[in-house]
């Protein structure tokens, strides 16, 4: 099951990233483990809970073509440092230090895409295969 927070927009696989617990008292704890310092949200009603998660379904990736998702996820996946993937002038950028990945826009088809907006990869190609 895949969780997404309201508040920070990320998206967390249960077991995976994100613990869940019921206490004695009653309490729901919601954890995030780090290597040395977990992040742990605390709630005593499951209204509170669903106030700040809810699920969450993947989207049909905008790039249709398997080929081009391929390739720019190989690309995204090599990169050194990456954050965003972001379309400006005629080509694909990750942002990061330095690296970019050149497709010529026209074979990228892209439905309701702006120049200039910062899409996230899995936004471009879909998630990855667990």
């Amino acid at each position: 099951m895949k969780l997404r927070n309201k508040y920070t927009n990320k998206i967390y696989t249960v077991g995976e990233n994100l613990d869940i617990r019921c206490t004695k008292g009653g309490w729901i704890e919601v954890e995030i483990p780090y290597s040395y310092l977990p992040i742990v949200y605390i709630y005593d009603s499951l209204t509170k809970f669903c106030k700040d998660w809810e699920d969450y379904t993947p989207k049909e990736p905008l790039i249709k073509d398997e080929k081009i998702r391929n390739a720019l996820r190989a690309s995204y996946d090599a990169a050194p440092y990456r954050d965003n993937v972001v379309y400006f002038d005629g080509r694909w950028t990750f942002r990061g230090d330095k690296f970019e990945v050149m497709f010529d826009d026209r074979d990228i088809e892209i439905e309701g895409w702006t120049e200039g907006k910062v899409y996230h990869i899995e936004e471009l190609c879909g998630e990855e295969e667990e």
